[in-house]
């Protein structure tokens, strides 16, 4: 991995540019929890998040941000329900229509608005707190150069880590689910670094989406598995399965042309 330089100026000006991206998509949210508001939400949160980890402690450690933290951690935890009933029902309005696949988007519709519901909840609560501000006055930029380099070197060596696991062992969930959350971080951090797209985001964006594509599809599977078994639902699982091997096979030649 090639050092990446940190300036504190652009730093800041990319947080600031951050907060006020955040505050848009939480009001877009507030208004319509969308499949799209609901993905554009969860991103800006973990894109501030990403930033928040390099800020001095003092800010870090404030109660302001412990609550700003804690309270968009819930609406992650809530809307994470909503993305997945989201992919589930994209995926199975793929298959061809029948009674079982009616039942089932009906059902998966019924439990999205439960859901979403509760995230709007939570998504009120974060959005009556004021987001912290970068208090990087008196922070030296080596500090933060230091802090940068340590949670990039950390994150690459949970990526390297993971790697091998996934590439030998293509059942793994958790183990593809963990080395695409380490990739999107690793990718959030270099992006703070810089408005070019490098080749290693570009690696790594290339990555989390075919990894996203595999983890959708372990998602889908997951819940027709505890569905109630038909002929149909056997069917759309069948499906499921070979779209997302033909989906690990793809990330597994991207990586050995890497």
């Amino acid at each position: 991995m090639s050092e990446e330089i940190l300036e504190k100026t652009s730093f800041e000006k990319r947080y600031r540019k951050l907060r006020k991206s955040f505050a848009k998509k939480l009001k877009s949210f507030l208004l319509d929890a969308n499949e799209a508001n609901t993905h554009e939400i969860r991103t800006a949160i973990r894109k501030l998040d990403a930033s928040l980890q390099l800020l001095p402690k003092k800010v870090q450690k404030s109660k302001k941000t412990r609550r700003f933290v804690k309270a968009t951690k819930k609406v992650m935890k809530e809307s994470a329900e909503v993305r997945d009933l989201d992919v589930i029902a994209a995926r199975i309005s793929r298959h061809p229509q029948s009674a079982a696949r009616k039942k089932l988007l009906q059902k998966i519709e019924k439990s999205r608005e439960k859901h979403a519901e509760k995230a709007l909840h939570l998504a009120v609560s974060a959005s009556k707190l004021s987001l912290p501000k970068p208090g990087l006055k008196d922070f030296p930029n080596s500090k933060l150069q230091k802090r940068f380099s340590k949670l990039l070197q950390e994150l690459s060596e949970r990526v390297n880590s993971s790697l091998p696991i996934v590439l030998d062992d293509p059942n793994n969930i958790e183990e593809v689910h963990s080395l695409r959350k380490y990739c999107k971080r690793m990718r959030y951090l270099f992006e703070l670094a810089t408005e070019k797209e490098s080749e290693m985001v570009g690696d790594l964006k290339s990555w989390q989406d075919l990894l996203g594509n595999v983890h959708d599809g372990d998602v889908a599977i997951s819940y027709l598995k505890r569905s109630k078994k038909t002929k149909e639902i056997e069917e759309m699982m069948a499906t499921e399965l070979r779209d997302r091997n033909h989906d690990y096979e793809k990330f597994v030649q991207t990586c050995i042309r890497h």
